[in-house]
C-alpha cells in the first residue's frame, strides 16, 4: 500500500494516535484486528517476557509502536497531510532500523502513553490501519 491510501486511512479513523509496529512471528493481523499487547521487557536476559514466560508474561497495557507523529497536525490541510505522510515514512524506516518482524503493521486509536524506548509509544486499545508491504 502506498503512503497516501495509508495516510487516507488514518484520517478517515480519525485516530490521535498512529504507530508502526513489526509484529512478532506468531501475530499476523488483517486490517481492523485487534493487535495483542505488547510483554514487559527483561534487561537482565534481554528478552520479551512473552518469549519467557509464553502467554503468563507480565503485558504493558497496551500495543507498542514506533510512534507517527499527528500532534498538532490539521488533517483536512494539503501540507499538513503531507507531514503526516512523511512522518509515517520516517517511523517505518526507524521501525525497520531497530525492530524486525515478518508482518509490519500501522496501528492507531485514540489514547497512547510514553513508553521507556525512544521513538515509542504504547498504543491502548489498538487497530490495524494498514498493513506495511
Amino acid at each position: 500500500m502506498d503512503l497516501k491510501k495509508m495516510v487516507q486511512k488514518i484520517i478517515k479513523n480519525g485516530y490521535d494516535c498512529v504507530g508502526v509496529r513489526s509484529c512478532a512471528d506468531d501475530e499476523h493481523y488483517s486490517v481492523g484486528d485487534t493487535p495483542r499487547e505488547s510483554y514487559d521487557w527483561d534487561d537482565e536476559c534481554n528478552q520479551s517476557l512473552y518469549d519467557r514466560d509464553g502467554e503468563n508474561g507480565k503485558t504493558v497495557g497496551g500495543t507498542c509502536a514506533t510512534r507517527v507523529i499527528t500532534q498538532g497536525l490539521f488533517l483536512d490541510d494539503d501540507e499538513d497531510i503531507k507531514k503526516l505522510a512523511t512522518n509515517l515514512k520516517k517511523a517505518a524506516e526507524w521501525n525497520k532500523k531497530y525492530y524486525f518482524g515478518k508482518q509490519i503493521v500501522i496501528a492507531g486509536h485514540d489514547e497512547t502513553y510514553e513508553a521507556p524506548d525512544e521513538q515509542e509509544i504504547r498504543i491502548i486499545d489498538a487497530k490495524v490501519v494498514a498493513i506495511l508491504d
